[in-house]
């Protein structure tokens, strides 16, 4: 459920996406989302609106957090919020 699009080049975007539910408490080196799909993680907007950016690596993902993912267009499209 992408929020917003930005396309900062032909192949590369800014995705602005919400937390999912599997991921609630953990942080980014627990989520290892950069070595997984290659995206990374640019910035936290939490529910207060605030922006938190860059986010700290022990940063634990509450639920109502917007996640700003950076990435090539081809790693966005296949990123799958999803357990595994």
């Amino acid at each position: 459920n992408i929020i917003d699009f930005l396309e900062v080049s032909p192949e590369i975007s800014i995705v602005e996406v919400p937390v999912p539910d599997f991921i609630v408490g953990k942080n980014l080196i627990e989520l290892n989302l950069r070595h997984k799909s290659g995206v990374t993680i640019i910035s936290i907007k939490n529910i207060k609106n605030e922006i938190i950016s860059p986010p700290d690596l022990s940063y634990r993902f509450a639920k109502d957090d917007i996640l700003i993912v950076i990435g090539e267009n081809k790693q966005l499209k296949k990123l799958k919020f999803t357990e595994e």
